[in-house]
């Protein structure tokens, strides 16, 4: 940005929000709305959990609803210290749990909440839960059964999907990720230079598998792609159809169609 506008000028870019803040806005809602006097809260212990749980605990407490407690998970923690959460969660007369947390945090705690036959919550998930699938077990999925959750807006991306279809090593041979997604899909190895007399090591026992570039990746699509929340996926979109607008503006400014009034239209040839 020009530093020479007046904070005046600019004020409406001030009215810019985080996502997260119409996210913890929309949980205080949610829990108004059910009129849930009590919740609990499980977030990640990291800053992204901590923080993060820290304002919505003040959104739902600012609207007239308390947290009853906010326990944090991770990974590594031991078995001992996951099942001590799962008792908490279980002993608590709050039926309402929000989680705030990657899923990968989460696995172990939901394994427990099912072996202890928890039953008769409310699960709430933020936007920080996203689903992968094949990470969770059908236990986990008996217990999310009947959840809420609130994800960033999402809309249908021209193209999107039959360019996941079309995916192919050989097509795209300078992209490093395509070959890692291509192993792990289809658990087999790319034949590399380096390697005497092609010997292809297994990544898996047993395996021993070669890739050939031409599998057909279009049949895992679903498995391997949530296809149903590209909410993520959807903002790195409309943050490249938002640049490429705006370096069009700037292209083609003229004096009469300036992008900020008073304001002389930027000088991008050097750039």
């Amino acid at each position: 940005m020009d530093p020479v506008p007046s904070w005046t000028t600019l004020r409406p870019l001030g009215s810019t929000l985080p996502p997260s803040t119409f996210q913890n806005t929309a949980l205080a809602r949610l829990v108004g709305h059910f009129q849930w006097a009590w919740v609990g809260m499980v977030v990640s212990d990291d800053e992204m959990g901590l923080q993060g749980g820290q304002a919505i605990r003040r959104g739902i407490e600012d609207s007239g609803s308390c947290v009853a407690f906010m326990e944090q998970v991770n990974l590594r923690y031991s078995k001992e210290k996951v099942h001590r959460i799962a008792e908490i969660i279980r002993g608590h007369s709050s039926n309402v749990i929000i989680f705030h947390s990657p899923e990968v945090h989460l696995k172990m705690l939901l394994q427990t909440l099912y072996t202890l036959k928890v039953t008769g919550k409310v699960w709430v998930f933020t936007a920080a839960v996203t689903i992968t699938p094949g990470l969770l077990d059908n236990q986990a999925w008996r217990i999310l059964n009947g959840s809420l959750g609130i994800a960033p807006y999402t809309d249908h991306m021209i193209g999107f999907e039959e360019f996941l279809h079309s995916l192919e090593p050989m097509r795209y041979p300078d992209d490093i990720f395509i070959q890692i997604l291509w192993k792990k899909a289809f658990y087999c190895d790319f034949k590399e230079a380096n390697r005497t007399r092609d010997v292809v090591v297994p990544r898996q026992e047993g395996e021993q598998t070669l890739c050939s570039g031409k599998e057909a990746l279009a049949e895992k699509v679903m498995t391997l792609f949530e296809m149903n929340d590209l909410s993520y996926t959807y903002q790195s979109y409309t943050a490249v159809y938002a640049f490429a607008h705006a370096l069009n503006i700037l292209i083609n400014c003229t004096s009469g169609r300036r992008l900020v009034t008073k304001v002389a239209c930027a000088d991008i040839n050097n750039y």
